[in-house]
């Protein structure tokens, strides 16, 4: 919807905390998912190509407009500390980013999840797929956004950033950690990125 876009993110408050305080978006490699399913195809060959495929770091939001969903809230479960719903202004995120890979020579890619495979079906995905070697990188992205059924409810959107494996540019400025994070800075106010922050809802219980 882009005539009146919402993007939401489930986050602990010391990292909201650290966001603003470093005026930096973290992106994080997909080696470090939780889910096996989702981070297997990193770095995979395609079509017996590894080589040519670029560092890429992913900012995970949802589309959901649900304020109290258990399923998102349950994230937290099992952290000591509280957990807030953080409702992104896209513009101006996908400004940032704009900027960011200007600066950089990145690309950004803003890709829905595809829930359309089950368990069995996403284990061997790749080699069953042809991938145009023209447009090898859109192919990996699409591939990085196959999720199985089971997580439909998410509503996930996937905001990428790639850049060449043989760049210099992000690394001399030390924007990123190897195989870990790509930080993103910004300079516009926190209330511009920031729409709106909900509080776990179970807090007042």
């Amino acid at each position: 919807d882009w005539k009146s876009p919402k993007v939401f993110r489930y986050m602990p408050i010391s990292r909201i905390q650290k966001m603003f305080e470093d005026n930096e978006i973290t992106f994080v490699f997909p080696n470090l998912w939780e889910d096996p399913y989702e981070k297997r195809y990193y770095n995979v060959a395609l079509n017996g190509n590894k080589d040519a495929f670029p560092n890429i770091a992913c900012l995970c939001v949802t589309t959901s407009r649900s304020d109290s969903s258990a399923a998102f809230w349950n994230w937290s479960k099992h952290s000591d500390e509280t957990w807030l719903r953080v409702q992104f202004n896209v513009f101006e995120l996908l400004g940032i980013l704009d900027t960011f890979a200007d600066r950089t020579n990145a690309r950004i890619y803003v890709s829905p999840v595809n829930y359309d495979y089950t368990e069995d079906e996403i284990k061997l995905l790749h080699e069953k797929m042809n991938f145009d070697s023209k447009h090898m990188e859109e192919s990996y992205i699409k591939l990085m956004s196959v999720k199985r059924k089971a997580f439909r409810y998410e509503n996930e959107l996937r905001i990428f950033v790639v850049w060449d494996r043989n760049s210099k540019e992000l690394e001399s400025k030390g924007l990123y950690e190897k195989d870990s994070i790509l930080k993103i800075p910004f300079s516009i106010p926190k209330e511009k990125l920031i729409k709106k922050i909900t509080l776990d809802p179970r807090q007042s219980e």
